[in-house]
């Protein structure tokens, strides 16, 4: 059964007890009375309309979060996602968008950048070009955010727009370390609980894989900066090639192979 990030941060940003239900779960064959205790506290802090949370949370289908995250908790974590392809049984993991999914959109009533936004908070980068990447975010953002318009028209528009910002960032000509030190300064942060539960995978040897259309040496240093660069999450995305400490070229192949991520 394959689970999406947000279907397994539903539990932990509401019920810190879920946590142990789903270490104990994976020792047993199905919920025992205490996880059931815990998904009847879970459910009534997201399902009820009275709950303080509940007003702040959006779920389209209720009822098909409620059986993914009991189903989630009797299986444990060696069923995390376990499914019959060609007979062979696919080993658990879990799979992942990087921006806005993993971090924030807003924190401390700032917006929080893309990976590609925070070029626009490097200390190198001239104002020209940061305007130009601004100018580019606030006119193909409303394409990408507006329902009305067909997947199909927006990915082309998509790849278009990431076409106009690499060639703005690397005719900039970001230096490396310059690159790192604006990762560590921007105001990018993780949603609540994305640290532990990377950390938990990593704890019980479960891969993660993190798809993204951005960039990925800079979600690689992000990680860093957050102590989760760990041997089980690899990153698969558009990757800068440097000579020496200069930026040369941003890979695009990957971008066009996942947008939009759901395809995944």
């Amino acid at each position: 059964m394959l689970y999406s990030l947000a279907d397994l941060l539903v539990a932990k940003r509401f019920c810190k007890g879920i946590e142990t239900a789903i270490l104990e779960a994976s020792q047993l064959s199905g919920p025992s009375s205490s996880h059931k205790y815990y998904l009847s506290n879970l459910f009534e802090v997201i399902f009820n309309r009275k709950s303080e949370h509940c007003r702040k949370l959006r779920i389209n289908n209720p009822d098909a979060v409620k059986r993914k995250l009991t189903r989630m908790i009797a299986l444990g974590k060696d069923n995390l996602q376990v499914r019959k392809l060609l007979e062979v049984n696919v080993a658990p993991q879990v799979i992942s968008d990087f921006d806005w999914t993993m971090s924030k959109f807003v924190h401390k009533g700032e917006r929080t950048p893309s990976c590609h936004g925070i070029f626009e908070q490097a200390p190198d980068m001239s104002l020209e070009i940061q305007n130009q990447l601004r100018i580019l975010q606030k006119t193909y953002e409303q394409v990408e955010c507006d329902p009305t318009i067909p997947v199909s028209t927006k990915i082309p528009l998509m790849v278009e727009w990431w076409d106009l910002a690499q060639k703005a960032i690397v005719k900039s000509n970001v230096h490396k370390y310059t690159l790192k030190a604006t990762v560590n300064q921007c105001n990018l942060a993780l949603r609540d609980y994305v640290g532990d539960f990377i950390v938990q995978l990593h704890r019980e040897n479960i891969p993660m894989l993190i798809f993204s259309a951005g960039i990925g040496n800079v979600i690689e240093l992000l990680l860093e900066r957050f102590h989760l660069r760990f041997d089980n999450v690899r990153v698969v995305s558009n990757f800068m090639d440097f000579n020496a400490e200069v930026l040369l070229l941003l890979l695009l192949d990957i971008c066009r192979s996942i947008c939009p991520p759901s395809t995944s």
